[in-house]
């Protein structure tokens, strides 16, 4: 997954996680096996919703990083017992 950002307004209203959440099961549904991410350190509101989905950190790859970067990844469900199939409404 790369560059996900929800703008102010439409934080802790559940937005970003739903997004996350259509992002695993897209995924799933094409088969991957598993999600990758990088945020970096100080987005501490972006990394804790990652861990509360599931995501783990993980090491990065053997290039050199800034200290800065997490690397984190969750293992992905078959489309046809994907827990990531919420279904929220959103007011545009």
């Amino acid at each position: 997954m790369k560059r996900l950002y929800v703008r102010k307004a439409w934080r802790h209203c559940g937005f970003g996680r739903h997004l996350v959440a259509l992002c695993l099961r897209d995924a799933a549904e094409m088969g991957y096996q598993k999600m990758s991410l990088e945020t970096i350190g100080f987005l501490k509101q972006a990394i804790g919703l990652y861990k509360s989905m599931g995501f783990q950190e993980t090491p990065g790859p053997d290039v050199s990083p800034p200290d800065t970067i997490i690397y984190m990844e969750i293992p992905l469900k078959s489309p046809s017992n994907c827990i990531y199939t919420q279904s929220s409404t959103f007011d545009f």
